[in-house]
């Protein structure tokens, strides 16, 4: 079952799709492995862990509703969209790197969810 995240600001992000993270549009933007997040190309860019997305400094960047215990601040969070057809699985690259994980930084990620995984060029 698909389960938004919603940004620092509540909106509805992304979601979770078994492994997937998966866009608005029902695009594949990255990988979760165990609780290790990946890009596309394959690399480690973060951590999911207790329904939270956390940034490679280990800041708050998404959530899904269940986590609101686990953030810096609560927003208001809009209500989620449908979830879109979502496209064929790509194929997985190598995924590379698991490196040490920091400890939880205070506050929310300066990251927008769209450039954490790269989405400007996933759309051109």
């Amino acid at each position: 079952m698909a389960e938004w995240l919603f940004d620092r600001k509540g909106k509805a992000c992304l979601f979770l799709y078994y492994d997937r993270f998966i866009d608005k549009y029902g695009h594949t933007v990255g990988w979760l492995v165990n609780n290790n997040v990946y890009t596309m190309d394959g690399r480690h860019i973060g951590w999911f862990e207790n329904d939270v997305l956390y940034d490679g400094h280990n800041r708050t960047l998404a959530f899904q509703r269940d986590a609101i215990v686990c953030l810096p601040s609560v927003p208001w969070t809009e209500a989620a969209p449908g979830i879109p057809p979502i496209s064929e699985e790509p194929e997985r690259p190598d995924l590379r790197g698991e490196p040490g994980r920091p400890g939880y930084a205070m506050g929310w990620s300066e990251e927008e969810v769209d450039e954490f995984f790269c989405l400007q060029y996933h759309h051109l």
